[in-house]
């Protein structure tokens, strides 16, 4: 087997993702002798076999044709422990679940999702993100809920057109105050952290709809938040509230469109 320069797997990639049977083809021509571009097609193997359970032979130009022009991909439950590279082919991807596998790091080919705007990373092993999460410009609906988060990754105030981050089940302690930029944000899913106090920059999220702050170890919450107008629904059950409070909290939003869930 030989080894492609960096340039002529490009172009072999390029053929790939041609969206012409002919140039697919002529790419597994090319590449049948260089190790590199068999990885590439293995690793299309592999995600393609958990698409379809059948398959147990090498994949096909006309596969790699249909995979391209995906825009959804589920590998939920499928105990992956690391992503294929090539994941970062599959350009038409609008929505990718990953969730419920065994990964704790991204390939940074993910960056080249440009069209991704569902991304499911729920129920795995994370405890950061990768830088190139932040190139996913149209994300607007991130699950990073049931991981081993300790922090809320800054890099997620980066991506200006997220409307809803789950973020239940993880061990945060506190959440940066970059989050304030994210002022297309609707929902946000604290539930079942270890935040100890209301993070200050929800106060600056005037598009939030839905907050839900269950199961932490919260002791107060602002009575007054004036940013929130469209705020529909506060969820701050099982906290630490002391019942006076609680009282002084479903006065103060008696009269608001928020309905608090205690």
């Amino acid at each position: 087997m030989l080894n492609p320069s960096e340039a002529d797997l490009q172009k072999l990639e390029a053929l790939l993702l041609s969206n012409d049977l002919s140039n697919v083809a002529l790419a597994f021509t090319i590449g049948q002798n260089y190790d590199s571009f068999q990885q590439t097609l293995q690793g299309l193997a592999t995600i393609w076999k958990a698409v379809d359970w059948e398959q147990d032979q090498g994949i096909t130009p006309q596969q790699v044709l249909y995979m391209t022009r995906w825009n959804r991909l589920n590998l939920r439950s499928y105990k992956l422990l690391q992503l294929p590279p090539v994941i970062g082919l599959l350009q038409n991807l609008t929505r990718l679940d990953l969730s419920d596998n065994q990964l704790a790091f991204l390939p940074t080919q993910i960056k080249n999702l440009q069209q991704l705007h569902t991304l499911n990373l729920s129920k795995n092993k994370f405890s950061d993100l990768p830088q190139a999460v932040a190139h996913l410009e149209a994300i607007e609906n991130l699950d990073l809920s049931h991981n081993n988060f300790e922090h809320f990754p800054v890099l997620v105030s980066q991506l200006d057109n997220l409307k809803q981050i789950y973020f239940a089940h993880n061990q945060l302690q506190d959440a940066p105050a970059q989050l304030e930029q994210l002022h297309q944000l609707k929902v946000l899913d604290l539930s079942n952290n270890q935040l100890t106090s209301f993070p200050g920059f929800i106060e600056y999220l005037p598009s939030l709809w839905e907050l839900d702050l269950s199961f932490n170890q919260l002791k107060h919450i602002p009575l007054d938040l004036p940013s929130l107008q469209k705020l529909n629904i506060l969820r701050i059950k099982g906290n630490a509230l002391p019942h006076r409070h609680k009282q002084a909290i479903k006065q103060a939003f008696a009269d608001s469109r928020t309905k608090v869930v205690f």
